[in-house]
Formats: C-alpha cells, sequence, structure tokens
C-alpha cells in the first residue's frame, strides 16, 4: 500500500501550529485587530473604519482557510464507509465564499458617510461648523437638545447608529457562519475519531473571545451614545480569537487527527494504492470499488 500523505502539508516557512504572523509581527486580521486598537481607532474614525477594513481581512483569512477544510473533508470522504459520508456535502457547502457579507458591510457605512455627510453640508455651509455639528449627531447627542436642530440631530444619530450597527452585525454573521461551519466539521471528524478510537480534535471555533478589553471599550463607546459598539465588540472578539488562536490550533489538530486515523489504518484497514484515490477497501477487494485499481491481494493472486 502507498503512503497516505497529510491531507494539508505545513509550509516549510512556519512550523506546526504556528499562527498566521505576517513578516512585520501583526496578528492576521491586521494592527486594528486587538481591542484597544479596534476601540481607538472605532471612537475617532466614528466607527467608520472598523466597518470597512473587517469584512475585507476576515474575507481574505477565510479564503486562506477554506481550502484547507475542503481538502481535509475530500480526504476523510475516500477513507470512510459510505454510510459515514452523510452529512459532509453539507458541511462542506457551509463553507462556501459569502461575498455578500462582506459588500452589505461596506454599503451600509458608505449609506452612513455620505448621508450623514450630505445632511450636514445641506443644512450648515459653514466647513469650520461641521465638526461641532458632527459630534452633537454622534457622540454628544442630546436628546433634549435646542428644538431648531433637534429633528436634524435626532434623524443623522439614527442613521449613524443603525447604518453601523447594520454594518457591524453583519460582520458579526460572517464570523459566527464560519466558525459555525467550521465547528460542525469538527465534531462530524470528532465522531470518527470516538467510533476509530483516536484521538478528538477540541473545538476550537465557536469560541466568543470576549475579554475585560472589548467589553471596557464597548461600554465606554456606549456611554458616549454609540450603541453599534455592541455588535462591533461581539464581532471583533470572535473574528480575533478565531485568527490568532481557534484556527492554528484547529488545523494542526485536525492534520494529526488524520495522522492517527492514518497510523490505525494499519490494523488491518486497506487503502486503494491509487494516490488519487485512496478509497478505503473492503477487506476481502480484490479490486477497488471507486476507480477499479487492482489491490494488493489482486496482484499477488
Amino acid at each position: 500500500m502507498t503512503a497516505i500523505p497529510t491531507p494539508i502539508p505545513v509550509p516549510h516557512t512556519a512550523a506546526a501550529g504556528e499562527p498566521p504572523w505576517n513578516r512585520l509581527g501583526q496578528p492576521a486580521l491586521g494592527a486594528t485587530a486587538g481591542p484597544v486598537p479596534a476601540i481607538i481607532v472605532a471612537g475617532l474614525s466614528f466607527g467608520l473604519l472598523p466597518a470597512l477594513l473587517w469584512p475585507w481581512r476576515w474575507a481574505t483569512l477565510t479564503d486562506r482557510d477554506r481550502p484547507f477544510y475542503r481538502d481535509l473533508a475530500q480526504w476523510w470522504r475516500r477513507r470512510v464507509a459510505p454510510a459515514d459520508v452523510g452529512g459532509l456535502d453539507a458541511l462542506v457547502a457551509e463553507l462556501r465564499p459569502r461575498p455578500i457579507l462582506m459588500v452589505l458591510p461596506w454599503l451600509a457605512a458608505g449609506f452612513t458617510l455620505a448621508t450623514t455627510v450630505l445632511m450636514l453640508l445641506v443644512r450648515h455651509t459653514d466647513a469650520h461648523d461641521l465638526l461641532p455639528r458632527l459630534l452633537d449627531c454622534t457622540y454628544q447627542f442630546d436628546p433634549q437638545g435646542h428644538a431648531w436642530a433637534h429633528h436634524l440631530h435626532l434623524r443623522l444619530h439614527q442613521v449613524w447608529e443603525w447604518g453601523l450597527g447594520f454594518a457591524f452585525a453583519c460582520q458579526w454573521y460572517a464570523v459566527r457562519s464560519h466558525t459555525r461551519a467550521v465547528g460542525d466539521l469538527v465534531r462530524w471528524t470528532n465522531r470518527l475519531a470516538k467510533d476509530g478510537n483516536f484521538r478528538r480534535v477540541p473545538n476550537e471555533a465557536g469560541r466568543l473571545g470576549l475579554g475585560p478589553l472589548w467589553v471596557i471599550g464597548g461600554v465606554g463607546l456606549c456611554w458616549m451614545n454609540a450603541w453599534w459598539a455592541i455588535p462591533m465588540v461581539l464581532a471583533g472578539a470572535a473574528q480575533r480569537r478565531y485568527a490568532d488562536a481557534g484556527s492554528p490550533r484547529l488545523r494542526q489538530g485536525l492534520a494529526a487527527q488524520a495522522g492517527d486515523a492514518v497510523a490505525l489504518a494499519g490494523d488491518g484497514a486497506r487503502f486503494c494504492p491509487t494516490g488519487r484515490c485512496g478509497n478505503r477497501l473492503p477487506a476481502p477487494a480484490m479490486f477497488c470499488p471507486r476507480c477499479g485499481t487492482a489491490t494488493v491481494l489482486a496482484t499477488q493472486a
């Protein structure tokens, strides 16, 4: 029987399980992924910059991770009984790219910015007066403000709150949908591991990642009338936890789990000798039921 390679080879430039740091020493999602930089950048940009940067960086991360999980699923498909493949197609389908989840936050943030600027310019032609008016509509919004400006400030504040709230809610859903799909795949392989008596992988996909700094920063922004900070903190904490810890540990653990399955397969289990097939063979089979290649028993007969 030919040797069965590890499903996903570890790049020669990184040790197995090493977190995805880039050459500048920054986390996988960039410098604004941490709680302190994220809160500062969100506060200074009125929430717009994270709403624009995070969807793109998250899509880049998932595009890099997705081939590993797809190839791993295909690797298992060729090595388990047909009855055990049930549900695997649905799991792989859940890992498909969803560009709309990157576009929607951009549209919401762009609409918020354009509406706010246009309404302020129409009502206040003095450019030097824009920043104070913008603060009155956002962080310094007062529901009991002056009657002459209350209607405008209220409308702009609602656009700011709901527009960015929708953008960060879409980002949180994008993170949760991907991590949930990865978690379902881990649970599927762990069921095989339980039946085959080899190692199971701790499911790192569903961790929220909320820490004291995220909570303090979110409360501070909410105190300044920025209630969109709630979905922002949930999305930011979950995506950073998955990118910096969950994904590297899962890929290392799943690759090791597959290696255990290969090692234990030596106890009587047989696979097709064709490298592109690798189908698990019934004990008395002389030909592979998938590709028709003669097995070792057939060549010795």
